[in-house]
């Protein structure tokens, strides 16, 4: 049976899911803020990303994912992710630097997972695609993602990754 454009769907399976609308896609006005560098697992890339859903304060994601993109040429080693969203905002982690975080952050923090690098048909784009888990967005609409490298990654260019948010509520 084809898909209806107009009835929102499960990423995992597309099926439609009752009841479910979609945000976004949302993409970043500024890139994410990180050095020409190289990074050291689990070093931080960039400091602790905001994502401002424009959803009204906690409001369900049920399905949702983050796209870190880049130009290939820009990404000299590229590796997977680690990252962990939270559904506050955490400790600070400035870039390249190993992570911070308290005992405050542990009820904030909703899950770790990791991304592998997943190069374009072109070969001039790089996505890294990270699942959401099912959260509530703050009392501002936003979600926080922390992003760690999972063994070094060499960038070519400082402010080089963007990201993008797609997802259902």
């Amino acid at each position: 049976m084809p898909h209806n454009p107009g009835i929102p769907v499960s990423d995992a399976n597309a099926l439609p899911i009752a009841g479910s609308r979609v945000v976004g896609p949302i993409k970043s006005s500024t890139p994410i803020a990180n050095s020409a560098a190289t990074y050291a697992a689990p070093k931080s890339v960039g400091p602790i990303i905001i994502i401002p859903t424009g959803l009204p304060a906690g409001t369900t994601l049920v399905s949702a994912t983050v796209k870190i993109k880049a130009l290939f040429a820009d990404v000299t080693t590229a590796v997977g992710f680690n990252y962990i969203f939270f559904d506050a905002a955490p400790t600070a982690t400035p870039d390249n630097t190993s992570p911070a975080f308290v005992a405050a952050d542990l009820a904030k923090a909703l899950g770790f997972a990791a991304a592998a690098a997943v190069v374009g048909t072109t070969g001039t784009l790089i996505f890294w695609t990270l699942q959401v888990p099912r959260m509530n967005v703050d009392a501002s609409g936003n979600i926080y993602l922390a992003l760690n490298v999972s063994s070094t990654m060499v960038l070519a260019s400082a402010n080089c990754l963007s990201w993008e948010f797609n997802g259902l509520y």
